[in-house]
């Protein structure tokens, strides 16, 4: 990816581009608060690519991880110490993960019950029902880009689960047909966005 000639502070954070990001700061201080069109912001591009200087300054500048996006996207060991050095993340604040993955867990057996040998033609688009447990996501590193599962980055972190079960557990209680679970998950599968 190529460095573009007027850096935006996303791009700062994202390349490490520390004085460039100093001169946003003097211009504009509230320029650190700044988030893309995916929601994502300084700290989060500083931590998934590594740029630890960038990561300190920001967490002392006040930026938080209150989603823990930003540690479980960390690029490296060392962005994760400072991360917690600036960040509380007890036991306390990941309870709501404990519970998102139930839901998960919940859902991908409700899925697995209602696809067995015997109940397939349950579903009436076979189609849908295949595309979903084939990699469907990209994503973009330093390295390259990688074809991703959405339900492997669902199981790793709890940003992706929560967009992947979004409204799953209602249809579970409601003992929703596989049609119904199959169309909602395709529906937030189109809404992960990974730069």
């Amino acid at each position: 990816t190529k460095i573009p000639d007027n850096p935006s502070p996303v791009d700062c954070a994202k390349f490490g581009l520390q004085e460039e990001l100093f001169e946003h700061i003097e211009k504009n201080p509230d320029c650190i608060f700044e988030e893309d069109q995916y929601g994502n912001d300084l700290l989060y591009y500083a931590s998934s690519f590594g740029n630890e200087r960038i990561v300190w300054l920001l967490c002392e500048l006040g930026l938080t991880d209150e989603n823990r996006r930003c540690l479980l996207s960390a690029y490296t060991i060392r962005v994760k110490a400072i991360l917690k050095r600036f960040n509380d993340y007890s036991q306390a604040n990941m309870a709501s993960s404990k519970e998102t993955h139930q839901t998960l867990n919940q859902m991908l057996g409700r899925v697995f019950n209602l696809c067995n040998p015997e109940e397939t033609n349950a579903c009436e688009n076979q189609s849908d029902l295949v595309n979903l447990w084939k990699p469907d996501c990209s994503i973009t590193s330093r390295d390259g880009t990688f074809r991703v599962h959405s339900w492997i980055l669902a199981s790793r972190w709890d940003y992706f689960c929560e967009i992947l079960c979004a409204g799953v557990e209602d249809l579970i209680e409601k003992e929703a047909s596989l049609d119904e679970i199959v169309s909602l998950i395709n529906t937030n599968k189109s809404k992960i966005h990974i730069l």
